[in-house]
């Protein structure tokens, strides 16, 4: 897949559709937090 270049954050879903949205977004950052705290998370458990 060749995409732009561009300052985005790209989620993909559990259907695996692609979401691009701007890192400075309030939503964007929250969603990062968590998805960083369910990381860390299984890394422990691991």
């Amino acid at each position: 897949m060749d995409l732009p270049c561009v300052d985005a954050v790209m989620f993909i879903t559990d259907q695996g559709k692609i979401l691009c949205a701007r890192p400075n977004i309030h939503w964007v950052k929250m969603k990062i937090k968590e998805i960083e705290s369910k990381r860390a998370e299984s890394d422990k458990a691991n």
